[in-house]
């Protein structure tokens, strides 16, 4: 599906223990050009929990729909009102655009 020139670059967990603190929102990875310019996906994420990801222990959430185009300088509680969080059972799939803004709820 990814091609034979895919590279896994890096492989890590981020796992929330009790009573952590929220991932401020943001997006893993930047675009080429400071003009807005953007090209296609060049680096994405596959998140897969190990255990259900559910609103009580540690739900990701994301804005679909363009944030990858969007500057640093975004207006984030307009992007609050529009969150989706991702409620996966243990061992689904999510693939992502990493440019994609996003935040950890722990």
């Amino acid at each position: 599906m990814l091609g034979s020139d895919c590279i896994c670059h890096y492989l890590l967990s981020r796992t929330p223990l009790p009573k952590s603190e929220y991932q401020h929102v943001h997006s893993d990875i930047h675009g080429f050009f400071s003009n807005g310019e953007t090209i296609p996906p060049y680096s994405i994420s596959m998140n897969i929990p190990p255990v259900d990801f559910t609103q009580e222990n540690g739900v990701m959430g994301i804005w679909s729909g363009g944030t990858h185009l969007m500057p640093n300088g975004i207006n984030l509680s307009q992007l609050l009102k529009k969150t989706e969080l991702v409620l996966m059972p243990a061992g689904s799939l999510l693939i992502r655009d990493m440019r994609m803004w996003r935040f950890r709820n722990a």
